[in-house]
């Protein structure tokens, strides 16, 4: 994994903090353990020489341990955030996969030979052994729901089922299911990545860091994005609100030069996000 991948995982792993954010929060805490430390030793010691030598030594020994933690906290945090990438990739696929290939994958999954594979909108059917099998190619964030599984069940009364999505299924669903007296069999998304992972079917490292990257450069705040942000019609009466204020505020704490170059800054961006606004609804833009 490069540099710009392991940043971009450290940052999300960190609640969105930038490496210099971190940074800062790495040396301040560095900083108050030493003379924390130091206070302590130099109490017990009183020798100033020996408190920072051995505070110096004791918040090294302690950086590099929490150091070395991070590491392997960070290490395991982005190996599942990997495998979530992988998982994300092989449902998208299965997603927009033909058919037959689906099939294909449904039945080297659940390790069985189908035989009469019956294509449907929805997905297919087929048989397997003793039982009868279909699998949805839904969506996996869209619920498979109790309506969806009943007709599966009509057209399939009284026989042994193994019914399958790429999402989940609904309690409705799974209740009923229960509720008949012949064995039905519910294989979710989940399942089926638990299946393939076993097989090792799922992408590979750098698919999933390929989907990673697309990830980060969506993420990445560029100028563009900035400039259409600060000039959008919502900033307008913040803006106006703002250079009223400042432009007021001598009367309460003073002349300060400064004041009136705020004021109009904020006058001005108010006037250019106004005109901005303007010209998109004159060009048809919402």
């Amino acid at each position: 994994m490069d540099a710009r991948l392991r940043r971009y995982f450290g940052k999300k792993i960190h609640g969105g903090r930038s490496l210099a954010a971190r940074a800062v929060d790495f040396v301040m805490l560095r900083a108050f353990l030493f003379l924390l430390i130091g206070v302590v030793i130099f109490y017990l010691s009183l020798s100033l020489t020996v408190s920072a030598v051995m505070s110096l030594f004791l918040t090294a020994a302690v950086s590099i341990a929490v150091s070395l933690l991070n590491r392997k906290r960070e290490d395991v945090l982005i190996k599942k955030a990997m495998q979530r990438l992988k998982e994300k990739c092989m449902l998208r696929k299965l997603t927009f996969m033909p058919s037959r290939e689906y099939a294909d994958f449904i039945g080297r999954v659940l390790d069985c030979g189908l035989k009469n594979v019956i294509p449907r909108e929805e997905g297919f059917f087929a048989e397997c052994e003793d039982f009868a099998i279909f699998a949805f190619q839904n969506h996996p964030g869209c619920e498979c729901g109790a309506n969806d599984v009943l007709k599966i069940l009509r057209e399939k009364s009284g026989v042994k089922l193994i019914i399958a999505a790429l999402s989940g299924f609904s309690d409705d669903a799974k209740k009923m299911c229960a509720a008949l007296p012949c064995e039905i069999k519910l294989i979710d998304g989940k399942k089926i990545l638990e299946l393939a992972k076993k097989k090792e079917l799922l992408p590979d490292e750098r698919e999933a860091e390929r989907d990673a990257e697309k990830e980060m450069n969506a993420s990445l705040v560029t100028f563009e994005a900035v400039r259409k942000n600060a000039l959008s019609r919502a900033k307008i009466r913040g803006y106006l609100f703002c250079g009223v204020i400042i432009m007021c505020w001598p009367v309460v704490a003073g002349f300060q030069f400064y004041y009136p170059l705020i004021s109009a800054a904020c006058f001005a961006l108010a006037l250019l996000a106004y005109r901005r606004t303007k010209k998109q609804q004159n060009d048809g833009i919402s």
